[in-house]
């Protein structure tokens, strides 16, 4: 075959380079990247264990279960950077722990991943504290006292600490119950107390700060 207008051997070359650029394969993982940082502040959070997991699809049909997709640790100024292979999603969603810190499940939107470019997402982190509250009945009292208690206002991850009434019955009441909370924060309650003397009705709140366990005594 001749090739007018083009000396010899050039035709040779540009079909290599055709050739070569026909090869580049196309992206195969999916990238996600961002920062932790404690929440209310800009200090990055090191040491913060991160997970994606994933539901896929098989052929038609979704896979119910979450699997592990990929691992990794922020780095000492927070940051991290994960990548996995690409397929198709029915769910996403991101995973953090770090001792100390109360634990983030985050759901990610597979629309927003594309095979070869990054997905961005921060995090911020609530530290954790403890708070015991010590409820007694310190009389004289009565079989028939009912006292119900519950916070208000957050969910803590917490049995104890649910949004739900916890009731306690009689004269000789005298339990703790000690929960996980978010640090550097008010942790607000609810108490009901009925008895034959009069109901008593009292909100409150208590400043908990990071890290530590705050005592709340509560007589009634």
């Amino acid at each position: 075959m001749k090739f007018p207008f083009i000396r010899h051997g050039t035709p040779v070359i540009i079909i290599l380079m055709m050739s070569a650029g026909s090869c580049r394969k196309a992206p195969s993982e999916l990238i996600l990247e961002g920062k932790t940082m404690e929440y209310g502040g800009i200090q990055p959070l090191s040491g913060v264990a991160l997970s994606v997991e994933q539901r896929v699809v098989d052929g038609a049909v979704f896979i119910g279960a979450y699997s592990l997709a990929a691992s990794t640790t922020t780095s000492a100024d927070g940051t991290y950077r994960m990548a996995w292979p690409r397929t198709q999603l029915a769910g996403l969603r991101l995973l953090t722990s770090r001792s100390g810190y109360i634990p983030v499940t985050l759901e990610l939107s597979p629309d927003d991943f594309a095979p070869g470019e990054t997905v961005y997402q921060n995090i911020r982190l609530r530290p954790e504290a403890f708070i015991t509250m010590n409820l007694r009945n310190s009389g004289p009292g009565y079989s028939e006292d009912l006292l119900r208690f519950r916070f208000y206002g957050e969910t803590y991850n917490c049995a104890c600490c649910s949004a739900e009434w916890r009731e306690f019955t009689g004269a000789d009441v005298d339990t703790s119950l000690t929960c996980r909370v978010y640090g550097n924060q008010w942790a607000r309650y609810w108490a009901e107390v009925v008895s034959p003397d009069g109901n008593q009705l009292v909100l409150d709140s208590v400043w908990c700060p990071a890290f530590q366990t705050t005592s709340v005594e509560f007589d009634y």
